[in-house]
């Protein structure tokens, strides 16, 4: 699942693994975000 650092920063410690997928050009979502994949 990919998630963005709004999602990722609350679960830290939670046991969910997350590894940085990049700065993705998203078409019609404004500014820069990073972008995280989560797993189990």
């Amino acid at each position: 699942m990919l998630v963005s650092g709004t999602v990722r920063d609350p679960v830290v410690g939670s046991g969910l693994a997350s590894d940085d997928r990049g700065v993705p050009v998203l078409r019609d979502v404004p500014g820069s975000r990073p972008l995280f994949s989560v797993s189990a």
